[in-house]
Formats: structure tokens, C-alpha cells, sequence
């Protein structure tokens, strides 16, 4: 029951509890998490992660276009990786963490190494060429995670826990325990983001009513310019001369 996680992790496009769990840790791949040695947060995830090895031992990939599958490292071609099948190719690479889209130009493939091929290498070179020249894309379709040892595919708890040393009653307090976990960090991130909504709003608010004072003022010095300043009201407010001779 715990690789169930890892499986609904690899699996699963979007869901907040998996965004939880990418800020949290961190993401290795595009398929796991890294393994956390922090001492706080999601205790039971790092559990979990660490079954990551034993869980890749036990799941191939489906092809769609490439770009999240590692070329040299994921098993997508055989029953082992092509770093493990040519090795002598694996070390010259010169990208060993690029991803199978990276390895393909104008729909042909271009691998790339560190140096020209030695005459000895070119055997195996011939042969990686005559087993990847089969191979098929969905350039609009996503990559996929499939379950090796299942006819469709698919993740079985059963397979699962054949692999885990857990007890039953253990796992299911765990988790237990990692639902009620994710559930308060998704309460806490959530009133994080309304307050941090409420300051943005409040900051605004502050915003306008300085603005709006500073445009009163202007208005208040303005007026007192033309009342004080302008030579027409200022002349207005003394007799003439002629007013003067009068009296």
C-alpha cells in the first residue's frame, strides 16, 4: 500500500496533495521525489520515497513524446537501461541525464558524444542504432509509467506488498497518519495564501487613500495659488487709485 503512492505520484497529472508533496521535497524526477532527510513536514513521505529503488526496479515506461523519459538511465527499451547495455557509449555521452525527445532532431536521432567514436566502439553503435530504429512516438501524447510485472500495466496493491517488509496494521495506521498530514499542510498552505491575499488587499486599500491625499492636496494647493497668488484676485482686493482720489 505505500507504492501506491509512488505509483498514483508517477501517474497522476495534477492534484493538490502531489503539489503539497513537490514543494515539500523537492522533485528528483519527473516521476519521484527526492529523498528528504529533513526532520520535519511529511515525515511518512520520506518513508515512502526511500522505497523509490525497489519501486524503478519494477516499472518500464511507455513511450509518448519523450520528454520526460532519461534516454541512458529509465528503462523504456528492453528489460534494462541502454547505459547498462552499452556502457562503452553510456560513458562518452554527452548528456547521461538527457531524456529521449533531447536525443532526437527532425524526427531522426541524433545522440551526441564527448568525442569522436574509437574504430572499437562502432560495433556498438551499430547495434544501439539497429535497436532503437523500431522504435515508435506520440508526439502528443504524454510518457507513461507502466507496472512490469502486470498484463495491463497498471499498479496492484498486491505486487506491492509483496515487495514491502510493512505489516498490514503498520500501514494502514501510516497511512492514516500521511491523509490526516497532508490534509493539515493543505489547511496551512491555504491559510498562508488567504493572508498573504488579505495583506495584498490592505496594501492596495493603503495605496488608493494615499494617492487620493496626495490629489487633495494638490487640489488644496491649487486653490490657494489661484485665491492668493493669481495678480487679478490679489489687484481686486485693493482700491484704485481713482477710488483713492475719491475719498
Amino acid at each position: 500500500m505505500m507504492m501506491k503512492w509512488l505509483w498514483r505520484y508517477g501517474t497522476e497529472d495534477i492534484g493538490l496533495w502531489k503539489e503539497v508533496i513537490k514543494a515539500k521535497h523537492g522533485e528528483l524526477t519527473h516521476w519521484s521525489t527526492n529523498v528528504s532527510a529533513d526532520a520535519y513536514g511529511v515525515g511518512l513521505w520520506k518513508s515512502i520515497s526511500k522505497l523509490w529503488q525497489d519501486f524503478a526496479g519494477n516499472v518500464k515506461f511507455r513511450v509518448g513524446n519523450g520528454s520526460h523519459i532519461k534516454f541512458w538511465k529509465d528503462i523504456w527499451l528492453g528489460d534494462t537501461t541502454l547505459g547498462e547495455e552499452f556502457p562503452s557509449l553510456y560513458l562518452i555521452a554527452a548528456e547521461p541525464n538527457s531524456t529521449i525527445a533531447s536525443n532526437r532532431s527532425n524526427d531522426i536521432w541524433d545522440l551526441r558524444f564527448r568525442r569522436n567514436l574509437n574504430d572499437w566502439e562502432l560495433n556498438d553503435i551499430f547495434a544501439l542504432f539497429a535497436k532503437l530504429q523500431p522504435c515508435s512516438f506520440s508526439p502528443q501524447e504524454p510518457d507513461r509509467l507502466k507496472w512490469g510485472n502486470s498484463r495491463k500495466g497498471h499498479y496492484t496493491v498486491k505486487e506491492g506488498d509483496a515487495l514491502e517488509s510493512w505489516s498490514s496494521r503498520d500501514v494502514e495506521k501510516a497511512i492514516k497518519s500521511f491523509e490526516h498530514e497532508i490534509l493539515d499542510m493543505i489547511l496551512r498552505m491555504e491559510q498562508k495564501r488567504q493572508s498573504q491575499k488579505q495583506q495584498q488587499k490592505g496594501r492596495s486599500s493603503e495605496a488608493k487613500k494615499s494617492k487620493k491625499g496626495r490629489n487633495r492636496g494638490k487640489e488644496i494647493g491649487l486653490h490657494y495659488y489661484i485665491e492668493v497668488k493669481d495678480p487679478a484676485v490679489t489687484d481686486n482686493s485693493k482700491p484704485s487709485l481713482n477710488e483713492s482720489e475719491d475719498h
